[in-house]
């Protein structure tokens, strides 16, 4: 038996100071949800959505993980591709588990033409 932790909740990268650099705080945390005793985590949804500020339930490119200039950013709310993949790494590195949100019943459309 394991324990999984939903690591965000609405918002949460505005209401810790850490927007776009959600990941990097995830990294910076593993040493204590390691010790927490947490096999697993729940990650927020990775890919681009409709603007700068969106948490990701509203995709607008399921494959633009932080690494295209679209819709005012590269980085999503959460941070780069880059950083993603690192925490991602880290975390499977100390044996916790990750489970990644993907959100494919939600699309916003094209843009206008």
């Amino acid at each position: 038996m394991g324990v999984l932790l939903q690591a965000f909740y609405w918002d949460c990268p505005q209401i810790e100071n850490c927007e776009h650099r959600w990941w990097d705080l995830v990294k910076q945390r593993l040493p204590a949800l390691a010790q927490a005793g947490l096999t697993a985590l729940w990650l927020p949804p990775a890919n681009k959505g409709a603007s700068w500020e969106s948490m990701g339930y509203d995709p607008y490119d399921y494959y633009d993980l932080g690494e295209f200039d679209q819709k005012g950013t590269i980085r999503t709310k959460y941070g780069t591709r880059a950083e993603y993949l690192d925490a991602v790494r880290a975390l499977q590195s100390s044996g916790i588990q990750v489970y990644a949100e993907t959100v494919l019943n939600h699309r916003i459309g094209g843009d206008e033409a």
